[in-house]
C-alpha cells in the first residue's frame, strides 16, 4: 500500500499520472515507458473554474522571492492484503499505527515532527 501524509491545507489534491513515452521533449526525450506516478499537489484550478476551485477555499501558499515557504510530506508503502481497507492512522509517540478491515496492523517508525504535528 501507498502510503501519503500531508497537510490537506497545503497540497489538497493527490495526482495519478502514467507516461508511455509520450513526451518526446528533453528531458524525457520518450524514455519514461510503463512508468506510474502520484504527486501530491495544488492544482485544482488547472481543472476548471478557477473561481470555484478547491485552493480557493483551502488556503493557497503565496511564494514571496523573500522569505521561505516550507511544505513537508511523508510517504511510504506497506506490505498490504489484497482488498484490506485502511480503518485508522494514528500516531503514537514516534510510531504510526494503521489498521485495516482485515484485522491487519501496522507499527512504524515515524516522526511526528517531520509534519509538525
Amino acid at each position: 500500500m501507498f502510503l501519503s501524509l500531508k497537510s490537506a491545507q497545503a497540497l489538497p489534491m493527490t495526482m495519478l499520472w502514467h507516461s508511455n513515452g509520450g513526451r518526446y521533449y528533453a528531458p524525457w526525450s520518450s524514455r519514461h515507458f510503463a512508468c506510474l506516478g502520484v504527486e501530491e499537489g495544488a492544482a485544482s484550478p488547472i481543472l476548471g473554474n478557477v473561481e470555484n476551485s478547491f485552493t480557493n477555499n483551502h488556503g493557497d501558499i503565496h511564494l514571496n522571492p523573500d522569505r521561505q515557504v516550507e511544505v513537508t510530506h511523508v510517504i511510504g508503502a506497506l506490505r498490504w492484503r489484497s482488498g484490506a481497507k485502511v480503518i485508522a492512522v494514528e500516531t503514537l509517540g514516534k510510531q504510526l499505527l494503521v489498521r485495516s478491515t482485515k484485522n491487519q496492523e501496522f507499527l512504524v517508525p515515524f516522526d511526528p515532527q517531520a509534519l509538525n504535528i
